[in-house]
């Protein structure tokens, strides 16, 4: 039979379970506004994230990655430039070369994104790991921490890979895209250099024409 004070805590208890579901939602909503805003300040990137996070995706579930994981891997991927939207579009879309100025500007993107989703994300270091280390390089010369190997973050690793093949595969204003297997061919000889050879030898162990059917065939919604 329950008490007074049992009901007490069981009314507690179920308010509270539901004020964290809504508080999941909101912060969930607040994440989605954020990538949209992103998208509106440059639509060319949800047409390239998208496609990287399912690529990412399909290389951690071969590699053994679990589910959970991984959709928090694909959310770090379309939020992983949102410390772009702090760039001017003057620096962004510079046709000619980036002045030292400019390109440190560039380079502190990752560390802003993680400051404009800090307060969101609090302690969820999976999605923070991948927009603050998305650029770094397996052989330490990327940023913003010019981290090498086994520093770098495992979820930053394996979405430098997919990001490279599908920038590789995707039409550029400035050039036309890569046949995949030229694009398969250049992550090869840059295995052990820009990207780990792991995260790379699993993409290309994939089945044949998989990464580049997820590329052709995921779309935003």
């Amino acid at each position: 039979m329950l008490t007074s004070c049992d009901t007490v805590s069981l009314i507690s208890t179920e308010n509270g379970s539901e004020t964290a579901r809504q508080f999941e939602e909101l912060r969930g909503r607040c994440l989605q506004t954020l990538s949209r805003i992103l998208d509106a300040k440059d639509p060319a990137t949800r047409l390239t994230a998208y496609p990287a996070a399912k690529l990412a995706s399909a290389i951690g579930k071969a590699i053994g990655i679990d589910a959970e994981t991984l959709r928090r891997i694909e959310l770090g991927v379309m939020l992983r430039d949102i410390g772009t939207i702090g760039i001017p579009d003057s620096i962004l879309k510079k046709c000619g070369r980036l002045s030292s100025a400019e390109l440190t500007k560039v380079q502190g993107h990752p560390a802003l994104g993680v400051s404009i989703l800090n307060p969101l994300l609090g302690t969820e270091n999976t999605v923070l790991a991948v927009v603050m280390h998305h650029h770094e390089r397996w052989d330490g010369t990327g940023y913003p921490a010019r981290l090498r190997e086994h520093d770098i973050p495992f979820e930053a690793r394996l979405v430098a890979a997919a990001d490279a093949f599908v920038a590789m595969v995707s039409e550029r204003p400035y050039r036309k895209a890569l046949q995949p297997n030229i694009a398969m061919r250049m992550l090869d000889v840059g295995a052990g250099g820009q990207w780990d050879p792991d995260v790379v030898h699993a993409l290309l162990r994939l089945p044949f024409g998989m990464a580049s059917n997820i590329v052709r065939s995921v779309s935003p919604n």
